[in-house]
């Protein structure tokens, strides 16, 4: 969902959805095809994108098969990257993820992991932005959900 690249290596099966010059031209809010007739979905790097995103995250439970996959990844300390026509809105911790996905029957949650220099540049920003509670305090550069229905 959402893509500019065909990404036709995924396997026959596989369709493209977004609002051009995909196989299916829809909004993941509204997505044009049945209930219960996708075995799985991928939606990498949208969803922070989306006005509405707990209305596309009950799209995608609607039109997965019981039991299909859906795998949704979105950044989250990371650099607005929006525009006039695609805006950036959201950045999603791991309580919102589960919140978001909480329709599903299964949910894996998992931070992208830090490189060393990465995580070296967090702590300082922490530092330097005087955040407190670092026992507390969790970061990731983003999250890689996986959800069966």
């Amino acid at each position: 969902v959402g893509v500019y690249d065909a990404r036709r290596w995924v396997g026959p099966s596989y369709r493209t959805m977004g609002l051009y010059g995909c196989d299916l031209i829809g909004d993941l809010r509204t997505m044009p095809v049945q209930t219960a007739s996708v075995d799985a979905l991928i939606v990498t790097e949208v969803l922070e994108h989306c006005e509405q995103p707990f209305d596309a995250m009950r799209e995608a439970h609607r039109v997965l098969k019981p039991g299909g996959l859906l795998l949704v990844t979105s950044p989250f300390i990371w650099p607005w990257h929006g525009s006039k026509d695609y805006q950036d809105f959201w950045r999603f911790t791991h309580e919102g993820w589960r919140l978001l996905l909480k329709a599903f029957a299964d949910v894996k949650v998992t931070p992208c992991a830090w490189t060393d220099e990465g995580r070296a540049a967090y702590h300082m920003l922490r530092r330097w932005e005087c955040m407190a509670w670092a026992s507390l305090s969790h970061a990731t550069t983003g999250y890689l959900c996986e959800a069966t229905k």
